[in-house]
């Protein structure tokens, strides 16, 4: 980045006390748009410092915001607003800290000695199922009923898991765990217990990485039966 010692017309008459810049080469903007016009509301699902996020395409003259509300954890709604419609998405949430073990070293992650875990279960329907999050959505669609987050290492396009990475090893079998308490926290809840079946991953349901993922499966079979 490089300071502007002259304020651009582009932003001079906003009320911002901040402005980014992020020029665009040559015949990047058609694909910028579209990439912007397919944002979800599930992208500032698991970003804990950001609630809401506005875009607007002045040349289309359209706008879409993005709200996130926490008021009824664990039950989270987002609320995407676009061109005069709207639309409200919900998801229960079930999340955990977890201690790195000593025993395992990442040179990516040295000196991390805890990290967040979050399964997001769809209460209403939603386009983003299956979709895997380092925090911000990858390319991975899992093929299972619900979003999971956690700190992945990703290939350097954010396209998919190093899965056979130990760090990522680890982190699987901790969110298999996660998964399973979520749905058991979930079972006690009476308004949402029917759609506990639902949302049981199925090895069947794997689109990509099956040998990854699979094991997660087994899992929550083999904890689901303590119900």
């Amino acid at each position: 980045p490089y300071w502007l010692n002259e304020v651009p017309s582009v932003v001079e008459n906003t009320n911002m006390t901040t402005a980014i810049l992020l020029p665009l080469k040559q015949g990047k903007k058609e694909e910028i748009i579209e990439g912007l016009n397919k944002i979800e509301s599930e992208t500032i699902l698991f970003l804990a410092k950001i609630s809401s996020l506005s875009v607007e395409i002045k040349r289309n003259k359209s706008e879409m915001i993005l709200m996130r509300d926490n008021a009824r954890l664990p039950i989270v709604e987002l609320l995407v607003q676009k061109d005069g419609s709207e639309a409200l998405n919900e998801y229960w949430l079930h999340s955990c800290d977890i201690s790195v073990p000593e025993s395992l070293y990442e040179e990516k992650r040295a000196g991390v000695k805890l990290r967040a875990l979050t399964v997001a279960f769809p209460l209403t329907e939603s386009s983003a199922k299956g979709t895997m999050y380092a925090f911000l959505p990858t390319e991975i669609n899992s093929g299972f009923p619900f979003l999971i987050n956690a700190d992945f290492i990703l290939t350097a396009n954010r396209e998919t898991i190093q899965s056979n990475r130990k760090w990522n090893l680890w982190l699987r079998d901790e969110f298999a765990n996660l998964i399973a308490c979520g749905l058991i926290e979930l079972s006690k809840c009476k308004e949402y217990r029917g759609k506990l079946y639902s949302f049981i991953p199925l090895i069947s349901d794997i689109n990509v990485l099956k040998e990854y993922f699979s094991p997660v499966c087994s899992t929550v079979y083999s904890r689901l039966k303590e119900l």
